[in-house]
């Protein structure tokens, strides 16, 4: 299906996570009052629904939210806008002239011209060829971001059974070691650094979680 309809809105808005939203939002409080936002997840808000954990808002809306509250606070302030949403939307291509050529379910190929264009695509975490993890056989390492997405948004549960080897911030690692007194034959856990450990784990596990260089959120 093509569709007949080209938008030609003042601005584009090129995700829809916590940038996306706070760059419409800016541009609608300042006057700015036809703006298109482009999504190609199925709702707003990028990775804040999946880190269900409190720590946002304390600066913008001077109180502790978990993300997905954290989100929700600027979709419903973008409700309240005339902000145009296109959710499920994949945007192919960017043309030089700032043309935006895009697909979705419901209008199939869309056409926007938009005087200026914010992109807002946030960031994703790097594949296991990228961490440097070579090979095939490893098909069961995932990132935390993916698994965290797994277990918080598609209620799904990687494994049952937990070792945690490694160390970071105090308060995680003091944590981390008291697991295996609160679940006992479910969790193992060494806080530190043994090569010769690191690949037991790794020749046992089923499937093995990566952290990223950078944690998205």
């Amino acid at each position: 299906m093509i569709s007949k309809k080209k938008r030609t809105p003042q601005l584009a808005v090129i995700g829809g996570g916590p940038a996306g939203l706070g760059a419409a939002l800016a541009a609608s409080k300042a006057g700015i009052d036809d703006i298109v936002m482009i999504e190609r997840d199925i709702e707003l808000g990028g990775i804040l629904p999946q880190c269900i954990h409190d720590g946002f808002g304390s600066k913008v809306f001077k109180e502790v939210l978990t993300g997905p509250q954290y989100a929700q606070r600027y979709i419903d302030e973008i409700a309240r806008t005339n902000v145009e949403v296109l959710l499920n939307t994949m945007v192919l291509e960017l043309a030089a002239n700032r043309t935006i050529t895009a697909v979705n379910s419901a209008e199939g190929m869309i056409t926007i011209e938009p005087k200026a264009v914010v992109l807002a695509m946030g960031c994703r975490e790097r594949s296991r060829h990228q961490v440097f993890i070579p090979g095939y056989r490893p098909a069961g390492v995932i990132t935390a971001g993916a698994a965290q997405r797994d277990i918080n948004i598609e209620g799904l549960m990687p494994g049952r059974k937990i070792v945690i080897l490694g160390s970071g911030e105090w308060d995680l690692s003091s944590y981390f070691g008291t697991l295996p007194s609160q679940y006992p034959g479910q969790t193992g856990s060494f806080i530190g650094y043994n090569n010769e450990l690191a690949h037991l784990v790794e020749a046992g596990a089923d499937f093995f979680l990566m952290p990223s260089l950078f944690e998205p959120c």
